[in-house]
């Protein structure tokens, strides 16, 4: 970059600072309907065209100005609606633009209107405010700014910015509802068409917040990969709420996105796609209905947590490989079940899915829970296929004792098929070892004593009993160790073991007693 550019540079960021430093007010004082280029209809009596002029309207009543966008966008420093309501409008030849280097705040109702195919452009290179309880209506046209704040409702009247009829927004940075009422609601509407476009998007997400909703109906609301959308708060002092829906079929591209206690997010007919790194239901709600389309990247991991729900409809939610999702004390539904086909779902206490799950062989069912004395299993309101590996090794870190017969139950389902394709848990102490325990609808694990060598028969001996069920296995074609490793190992016995001679026909009614049960060692 040349030296001389640069000095451009500054000195044109030079004058337009000093413009806005010295800008000069003009004010709308024609009481009817009037042009905005005749200088009459203003206070002092001159035209504001320049960056170093601001414009105000604050009359009562309402009334319309009308540009005329042949001659060229209008550059002014600020704009500012005081109070009553003023509709901004060209002249039906063509489009007309007001440009504004420094902000616009709106505290009196605004509309950008259509005439004869001809739209409303307004423009700010500073930051938009849209102050409690002003309407602000986009007929076509489009409303830009670098960061936007629509404050929250008053006790009597909403705060609502809606775009209409293919009309276009780029907000910036968008703050819904940072407080306000809880009677009247703080919005983004759009509709028929319209587009937008935010970067940081927050939805009543201030401890103070009222009711924040943004609407996307039959519409799009598009945001950077990198940006993240937060919805509701974390810790609300009121009953605050905020709400996020694409309707009608809408689509809504997201980055990251964060769904709080006091939030909704919803995909109602409509499309979705999240494309950040996270999509995390903090306490709040995610809820899709008819016949809703999803695409999350396979970057994209979703946690469910702190009692938060995601209910999906139509089709299965599908977990590629290097893809997580985590359910941490919460619920997740799928009427379309849930296919993971070599990435992992990761389970703590509390979790819950409804719907039908599968485990391919690369997949993972990862137990998870934080360091605490409780174990809950994963509770699947449906068909468990099991396939793939069960990890739950991070178990070691948590306070238990893993000592002999204490029993962790890992999984419970309406119906379990299969089995895992390995099982790894957390390394015990010398002399013991890992049992599980799988009946058609749960799955156990059992700290046990370590089997012995040459101990085939399991009944903690190396005798003369575990020859005959070798001898008997090499006859079957199937056999069970070796003759050198049983004796090798004879009259060895295993802490705890008891020799007893066990009373005829116990030996069928413990198969009895087990029924379908099959008992697994991780050796």
């Amino acid at each position: 970059m040349s030296r001389s550019w640069l000095f451009a540079f500054a000195s044109l960021s030079v004058s337009l600072i000093a413009a806005a430093a010295s800008a000069q007010t003009r004010s709308w004082d024609a009481v009817a309907n009037g042009l905005w280029n005749t200088p009459a209809s203003w206070s002092p009596a001159d035209v504001p065209d320049t960056a170093a002029e601001s414009a105000t309207f604050d009359l009562f009543g309402t009334y319309t100005v009308t540009l005329d966008g042949s001659t060229g966008p209008v550059a002014i420093n600020h704009l500012n609606v005081v109070r009553g309501g003023v509709t901004l409008r060209p002249n039906g030849l063509a489009d007309a633009t007001i440009s504004a280097v420094g902000n616009v705040s709106l505290a009196g109702d605004v509309t950008l209107a259509e005439i004869v195919g001809t739209h409303l452009h307004l423009q700010a290179q500073g930051a938009l405010s849209v102050v409690a309880g002003t309407q602000v209506d986009v007929e076509g046209g489009s409303l830009a700014a670098s960061s936007t704040t629509i404050a929250g409702g008053t006790a009597t009247d909403s705060t609502v910015v809606v775009l209409d009829d293919g009309a276009t927004g780029d907000f910036g940075s968008l703050v819904i509802a940072p407080s306000g009422s809880l009677i009247s609601r703080a919005g983004l509407d759009l509709y028929d068409g319209s587009s937008a476009t935010v970067h940081g998007l927050s939805i009543a997400a201030a401890a103070a917040s009222g009711v924040g909703e943004l609407n996307v109906k039959g519409s799009t609301l598009t945001q950077p990969a990198a940006s993240t959308t937060t919805v509701g708060a974390v810790n609300s002092v009121t009953d605050a709420r905020g709400a996020l829906t694409v309707s009608t079929g809408g689509v809504m591209q997201l980055g990251s996105v964060v769904v709080n206690p006091t939030g909704l997010l919803i995909n109602d007919r409509s499309s979705l796609s999240v494309a950040g790194p996270s999509f995390t239901v903090h306490g709040g709600k995610y809820v899709e209905s008819g016949a809703a389309m999803r695409n999350f990247t396979a970057a994209t991991n979703l946690r469910i947590e702190a009692g938060g729900e995601m209910s999906l409809a139509g089709a299965p939610l599908t977990i590629p490989a290097h893809q997580t999702v985590t359910v941490l004390d919460g619920v997740l539904r799928s009427s379309g079940g849930i296919s993971i086909e070599g990435g992992a779902l990761a389970i703590g206490a509390g979790a819950s899915v409804i719907g039908d799950v599968s485990w391919e062989s690369e997949a993972r069912l990862v137990v998870d829970f934080d360091s605490g004395e409780e174990v809950a299993a994963l509770y699947v309101n449906g068909v468990a296929s099991l396939g793939g590996t069960l990890d739950f090794e991070s178990l070691g870190s948590m306070a238990i004792d893993l000592e002999e017969g204490v029993s962790l139950p890992l999984l419970t389902a309406s119906s379990l098929i299969g089995e895992f394709d390995a099982l790894m848990g957390p390394a015990l102490a010398s002399g013991l070892d890992w049992s599980f325990e799988q009946t058609p609808t749960s799955l156990v694990a059992t700290v046990i004593a370590a089997p012995l060598d040459g101990d085939y028969n399991d009944d903690g001996l190396v005798n003369a009993a575990d020859y005959t069920v070798w001898r008997d296995s090499v006859a079957a074609g199937a056999p069970v160790g070796s003759h050198a490793e049983w004796a090798a190992n004879y009259g060895a016995t295993a802490a705890g073991a008891v020799v007893s001679v066990p009373e005829p026909g116990l030996s069928a009614v413990a198969v009895a007693l087990l029924g379908g049960a099959v008992r697994r060692r991780l050796r």
